[in-house]
């Protein structure tokens, strides 16, 4: 069991899509907040869907524990209290002790098991624009090649599922509800707990910041926000790289190439022109309305 001192105290549980990246990349400038060098670990989720994570080869943790650590990863799925524990073994006299998985805000039973970990922990919860999360959602799946209908026809396929009660929590649909999952964590933490919106972190970054700065009681402090928050790029040369992936070689090669080789490939095969979203007047309609309820 690892020191208590050394627990996670700090977890922001942000809707993917949301600024939780940059947001960390924040966190990690301040003297007093220590972020895991894994952030997403997904501790307290027992089962990842395929469609927030991509299988790791086996033995990647052990790997990355026993060679890599602290090397920054962006995520990974620890299931073990001891190597959850072994991310925070090289804070010293940070104040808090943080992560950021995307799975937390939405997969059951996540608050009832941190509160259960850490009760004094603090959480932050990022949200953003349902439909504007959806959207970017939508779009990081046609991009990664995880999706080919229309977003059209992606959401009148969620809403049927909604609809008929078998919406699973990693659609995209479901993915943009807060409402259920931040009533959950202000009923086990309280006061510990902050919402904070992803157009907040844009449009007003000092006072955003200087609001959290406040809730962690910790010592203010200038932080670019965010030049880029979770820009959606597009993939050059589509149908050779389609190839590829029914092959199941693009997986492979994210976990073999050498780190430059990967930032090479991806300025070249990735472009900042964005596909227009059509969305037809009745899906808007439709979609207003479940925001409204469930958002």
């Amino acid at each position: 069991m690892a020191n208590k001192n050394k627990k996670a105290n700090l977890f922001v549980v942000g809707a993917m899509r949301a600024g939780t990246t940059s947001f960390m990349e924040a966190l990690a400038q301040h003297p007093e907040i220590y972020v895991s060098p894994i952030k997403e670990p997904h501790y307290f989720v027992e089962t990842l869907p395929k469609a927030i994570f991509e299988p790791q080869p086996e033995n990647f943790l052990e790997n990355y524990l026993k060679k890599d650590f602290p090397k920054l990863i962006h995520r990974a799925h620890v299931k073990k209290l001891s190597d959850y524990h072994k991310l925070f073994e090289k804070s010293t006299t940070e104040k808090y002790r943080t992560e950021g998985s995307i799975s937390y805000l939405h997969a059951p039973g996540v608050a009832e098991k941190i509160k259960r970990y850490n009760p004094d922990a603090k959480i932050i919860i990022l949200i953003r624009d349902p439909l504007d999360r959806a959207i970017s959602h939508y779009r990081m799946n046609k991009g990664l090649m995880h999706e080919n209908r229309s977003f059209e026809a992606v959401m009148k396929a969620d809403i049927k599922a909604y609809q008929e009660g078998r919406l699973t929590w990693d659609r995209i649909l479901a993915m943009s509800f807060y409402r259920g999952s931040i009533e959950r964590f202000k009923q086990l933490f309280e006061k510990s707990t902050l919402v904070v919106p992803f157009e907040n972190l844009v449009s007003k970054p000092h006072e955003t910041l200087v609001e959290i700065s406040t809730f962690l009681n910790i010592s203010s402090c200038e932080i670019p926000l965010f030049p880029n928050l979770n820009m959606s790029k597009q993939i050059r040369f589509r149908n050779y790289l389609s190839v590829l992936h029914a092959r199941k070689l693009i997986p492979i090669s994210k976990w073999i190439l050498p780190g430059i080789v990967k930032i090479w490939a991806k300025r070249f095969l990735l472009s900042d022109n964005k596909e227009t979203i059509t969305i037809s007047r009745e899906l808007r309609k439709a979609l207003q309305s479940i925001f409204k309820k469930e958002s």
